[in-house]
């Protein structure tokens, strides 16, 4: 499970991607890049730098910090490489829970941007989540029967028998 990840050294980790790198740079700094600056980033780093107050270092390492629930969680910030080892873990490995919970696994643990994108696709495209969801029947629309004269409809309804 994702449990495994305890042993990875993050700060290294993070420094190797790039992208990554730049943010952690620019927090080190306390330099937020604005106007014609932040059109250089990358798409990935403007989309960090929307959020910037949620990012902070904590011993070296880059996290998102949330309030969900009134509890406060801190998110590590996970390298892309680490992306389909994370779904794994909070998806297949804990029993194909579906997108909410899967979702929710997810952000008690880490954040990357289109996070919510990343899950709802690895939950629709598993072959084996969709064999086991029932598929919707459709139902035949209701509408309203009209008589024409007294008691041309007698209705009777069951509720049970005595014996």
């Amino acid at each position: 499970m994702v449990d495994n990840f305890g042993s990875v050294d993050w700060q290294k980790q993070q420094s190797d991607d790039s992208e990554m790198a730049r943010v952690v740079d620019l927090l080190k700094n306390g330099f937020l890049p604005r106007g014609n600056t932040l059109k250089d980033e990358s798409p990935y780093v403007q989309t960090i730098l929307r959020d910037w107050k949620k990012f902070h270092l904590l011993d070296g390492v880059l996290y998102r910090t949330v309030s969900p629930e009134g509890q406060e969680v801190n998110q590590l910030v996970l390298p892309k490489k680490y992306h389909t080892m994370a779904l794994k873990g909070v998806h297949d490995d804990v029993g194909h829970q579906g997108k909410e919970k899967t979702l929710w696994l997810a952000r008690q643990r880490f954040y990357w941007p289109k996070l919510e994108r990343d899950v709802n696709e690895r939950v629709e495209t598993r072959g084996r989540c969709q064999r086991r969801k029932t598929p919707v029947k459709p139902r035949a629309k209701l509408v309203p029967i009209h008589s024409t004269r007294p008691l041309e409809i007698v209705c009777i309804y069951f509720v049970g028998l005595e014996r």
